[in-house]
């Protein structure tokens, strides 16, 4: 058998290989060599469980008035009362003209409704303040004076008194001047005056 190259003479020649191993396997060690982990978040806890035997609690919505109206009729039926007046229903039950008090006490607490209370004192109101109620009774036609396109006017005479009179005028009620009011003391009048304008735009002092 032919051998090509030449044999180790010395003994540095034979361990020339296993020094370059053990160079190049510590070369190695120390060029791949990790750089240190950094400090890793926490994870988040995981959420609560419910406990096992126990039911999720759902919140409470408020009852429309069309529902609390149909919890208190089943109520009082259950009880074989009466929807509306709450007493005792029977065959041709009829309810009384006043309804009792406990009966609107179960509507106010439905309805969480608070009595006026009698130690409450009522604003005092001004001297002003029946003369705008009255003015509030009055039409808006009255108020403002619309021209009224069926108005009839004619001259007619009242306890020998002649005046102007007008039918269908678009007044919400009927009144008199306060001049011809004056020739007839025995109309009975009432305690507040007031003005109203009449189809034509005239204002007229009533009484």
């Amino acid at each position: 058998m032919a051998w090509n190259g030449s044999e180790p003479t010395t003994a540095e020649e034979l361990g020339e290989p296993s020094r370059k191993n053990e160079f190049h396997a510590f070369d190695r060690g120390a060029s791949f060599k990790g750089a240190p982990r950094a400090a890793m978040p926490l994870p988040r806890p995981p959420p609560p469980q419910a406990v096992p035997g126990e039911k999720p609690v759902a919140k409470a919505t408020p009852q429309a008035p069309e529902d609390k109206f149909s919890a208190l009729r089943t109520y009082r039926r259950a009880l074989g009362l009466c929807d509306v007046c709450a007493e005792k229903w029977f065959r041709g039950h009829k309810c009384a003209a006043a309804i009792p008090l406990h009966a609107m006490q179960e509507i106010w607490d439905l309805f969480q409704l608070e009595a006026f209370s009698e130690s409450q004192e009522p604003e005092q109101e001004s001297p002003e303040a029946p003369s705008e109620q009255l003015f509030l009774a009055l039409s808006h036609d009255a108020q403002r004076g619309a021209h009224g396109h069926r108005t009839i006017q004619f001259q007619g005479t009242i306890l020998g008194y002649s005046v102007a009179v007008l039918v269908d005028s678009a007044s919400s009620a009927s009144f008199l001047a306060a001049s011809v009011a004056d020739q007839l003391p025995q109309l009975q009048r009432t305690p507040m005056a007031s003005s109203v304008k009449v189809a034509n735009g005239h204002l007229l002092r009533c009484t």
